[in-house]
């Protein structure tokens, strides 16, 4: 199994962080995730699992699951504080379900305990017809808020002109990974103490689909901007303030 990760920290708390689906390997931009997630450097050893890069036609949110299960146990990894963002927090919905052993606290970021979402189709849409230039500014559009698309626009074309063949083939097959993706009825039976994060502007993620994940969730509690999108975890400022506050036992 290839799963690439980044390691950064010195910190004797674990924290592992499983990204959303991505254009490209989220590896790849390992020097702006370690800066991102500076503040959490000094307390914690942190961990962010990419995608199993290889995959065939077919990879769903449940091997998704199990394949970092795997990893989390190669490292030797427990009591871990679990961030998961959009897609993979359907992923760590999943861990918690089958492994509530290893882990001690969940931030649940723009994510559900369900989905069956058409802009997703559409992506896979422009993937497989090799659209790059589309691809990226659709997905992109829809992540973000109105500004910050409106910023990071004239940087896109960057990102879709280094985009190969292969990472549009697994970008299809990761995303088709998410529909159908329905644990809305064990997501009750995770009793670890959580956190949904997430903005009432998504254009991705219903905020009734989050509010229903806290609503069924027994030991959660939830917070939602007002402004942004979907992409909260790279517009809001305190963002990763909320998420060490909840963190610290």
């Amino acid at each position: 199994m290839e799963m690439n990760y980044i390691q950064f920290g010195s910190g004797d708390k674990t924290m592992v962080i499983l990204p959303g689906l991505s254009l490209k390997p989220v590896v790849d931009s390992a020097k702006a995730v370690k800066s991102a997630y500076k503040c959490f450097n000094q307390e914690y050893t942190v961990y962010l699992f990419d995608r199993r890069s290889d995959v065939g036609d077919s990879y769903t949110i449940n091997e998704m699951a199990e394949d970092t299960i795997g990893k989390i146990e190669e490292l030797e990894l427990k009591d871990i504080y679990l961030l998961g963002v959009s897609q993979g927090g359907m992923i760590a919905q999943m861990i918690a379900l089958k492994r509530p052993d290893l882990i001690k606290k969940i931030v649940l970021a723009s994510t559900a305990s369900r989905f069956d979402d058409g802009k997703t189709e559409d992506w896979i849409a422009l993937a497989e017809e090799k659209d790059a230039k589309k691809l990226t500014h659709t997905f992109s559009k829809l992540i973000y808020s109105p500004s910050t698309y409106r910023k990071f626009k004239p940087f896109l074309a960057l990102m879709y002109k280094d985009m190969n063949e292969e990472d549009l083939r697994k970008f299809a097959v990761y995303a088709k990974g998410c529909l159908g993706f329905d644990v809305s009825e064990q997501v009750k039976d995770i009793r670890i103490p959580t956190l949904v994060l997430g903005s009432i502007k998504d254009q991705v993620i219903a905020p009734k689909e989050m509010i229903f994940l806290h609503e069924q969730m027994p030991d959660s509690e939830i917070y939602l901007y007002e402004d942004y999108s979907h992409a909260v975890y790279d517009e809001a400022d305190d963002f990763k303030e909320r998420i060490m506050n909840f963190f610290a036992d």
